[in-house]
């Protein structure tokens, strides 16, 4: 390979400090080899509470495929528009992930910021597919038996949501109790 990878990981005890990435040729400058990258499918679970006026979403991100995942973007917006919600403040941020590797990312940002729309997270990156995430709190979960009605409002309890290949979104209450599964679009 004309192109390899650096990763540096500065830790005390279990806890990590800080973490690099490089990307280096073994020409001098030479990248080219990385626009041959597969596009890679990243395995997102997006959780959000809301504790008076601000929210934290908190993003697990995961890299399931063979190669790298190089410069993976998280972006919170409006569900509707795509307007991005300003300010926002990320725990990190244009990462890449290597094959396997796992990182958990938080959003914080204050609810006046969202203008009424409803959040959604944004994963973007060089070689990653896109995907959006929706993000809002369950007010209230009511099953009958052939269906699941759900209510949505950002009242602070806390749920999970899970993009899937099959296109459903698991749906979890915050201790843990399965309440049913989301539509793609999300929690409505």
């Amino acid at each position: 390979s004309d192109v390899y990878y650096i990763k540096l990981r500065l830790t005390q005890g279990d806890r990590l400090i800080a973490d690099n990435f490089y990307s280096l040729g073994k020409e001098s400058g030479n990248l080219r080899q990385l626009h041959s990258l597969p596009k890679v499918k990243i395995d997102a679970v997006t959780s959000m509470e809301k504790t008076g006026d601000e929210w934290k979403a908190t993003v697990q991100l995961k890299n399931n495929a063979d190669v790298p995942a190089l410069m993976i973007r998280l972006k919170v917006q409006g569900k509707k528009t795509g307007e991005r919600i300003l300010p926002a403040y990320y725990s990190d941020n244009y990462m890449s992930l290597l094959p396997g590797e796992d990182k958990e990312v938080t959003i914080t940002f204050k609810d006046e910021d969202t203008r009424g729309e409803r959040p959604a997270v944004e994963v973007s990156g060089f070689n990653v597919k896109e995907i959006h995430l929706n993000i809002a709190g369950v007010k209230k979960l009511i099953a009958w038996p052939m269906a699941l009605l759900v209510l949505a409002s950002c009242t602070g309890e806390k749920w999970t949501e899970i993009q899937t290949d099959n296109g459903y979104n698991l749906v979890v209450q915050k201790k843990g109790q399965t309440l049913g599964y989301s539509p793609c679009s999300g929690v409505t």
